[in-house]
């Protein structure tokens, strides 16, 4: 008979409501957070994009470039004392300030369970502390009652790449937000070997007035990422309408989990804060490899695109 192997992890996602405009306010709702997700004693815990902050993309002001700080920093090191108390691993979004003048980031810190930042390896053996976030939406929606606006390259610089990090249960990727929204996004992980993809998100309401409304399509484009690249898929999204600037913002929530075949196996509501708690077996990746092995069939020879010399 064949050997059933499990490895199991216990990962929770926080989905969290509404910051508000201090980030030390923030950040203390995101540590009493973890303690409140820690009770189910993960192995992993994702938080939301730009954790400590509003998501203030949707105005331009130069005030909030003073909410940024360095990684390492004050935010990271109270998240890292609460990784290393309750022996887990913490995947901690955040605004950060580059170490060069000027530069900043939308990223995520991954803090291992004895309360050092675990480094990414990006596909060229280069070492990154963080995932920065690679793709940077500029759109604006306009509706009846409103204006919908995200200027996140007004903010920030993409990321160097794709990094895997090497956490003591699992090899993960973190993708943040708009990121999930590329194929290739996906594909880079997979084939460095990521066996959950953490994704920290802010995604307000779109275009609910316009066919599927932007909460299902979110759930079903992680799905379907996650059956194509038979891999788990980990997500946390802000709940309910967030003031920033003087402008209000729908979130819809609905973080997940979700199983390589692309079942949800747990999922939130999509107006309120919530916390999700879930064991999942790493060997299912394995397994559906086997079963639809659709890295084996791969054809990468005859996928390069020729372009016209102009």
């Amino acid at each position: 008979m064949p050997e059933n192997k499990e490895r199991l992890i216990r990962v929770a996602v926080i989905q969290r409501g509404p910051a508000v405009e201090d980030k030390q306010t923030n950040l203390n709702n995101n540590l009493r957070l973890i303690d409140e997700a820690a009770r189910e004693n993960p192995d992993y815990i994702l938080l939301n994009e730009l954790s400590t902050t509003p998501y203030f993309c949707a105005t331009q002001n130069s005030r909030h470039f003073d909410w940024a700080e360095h990684i390492p920093g004050p935010s990271t090191q109270a998240v890292a004392q609460k990784a290393l108390e309750h022996r887990c691993c913490i995947v901690f979004p955040l605004f950060e300030k580059g170490p060069l003048e000027g530069m900043y980031y939308n990223s995520a810190v991954v803090i291992g369970p004895d309360g050092n930042i675990i480094q990414g390896v990006l596909p060229d053996g280069s070492r990154v502390d963080r995932f920065a976030k690679v793709h940077l939406p500029r759109i604006e929606v306009v509706k009846p009652e409103s204006i919908l606006r995200m200027d996140e390259p007004y903010y920030f610089s993409a990321g160097p790449g794709f990094p895997v990090f090497h956490t003591p249960k699992a090899t993960i990727g973190v993708l943040i937000c708009y990121d999930r929204r590329i194929p290739e996004s996906w594909r880079c992980l997979a084939l460095q070997g990521a066996e959950v993809v953490f994704i920290p998100s802010d995604c307000p309401a779109l275009f609910p007035e316009r066919g599927a409304a932007s909460e299902e399509m979110f759930v079903a484009e992680l799905q379907t990422m996650a059956l194509q690249n038979e891999l788990w898929v980990v997500t946390a999204n802000m709940g309910g309408h967030e003031t920033c600037g003087g402008v209000t913002t729908q979130f819809y929530g609905r973080s997940c989990i979700i199983h390589p075949s692309g079942a949800v196996v747990a999922q939130a509501p999509s107006t309120e804060p919530a916390l999700l708690s879930e064991t999942i077996d790493l060997e299912e990746n394995n397994r559906l490899r086997r079963l639809i092995p659709l890295f084996r069939d791969r054809r990468p020879e005859l996928y390069g695109l020729l372009t016209k010399e102009t």
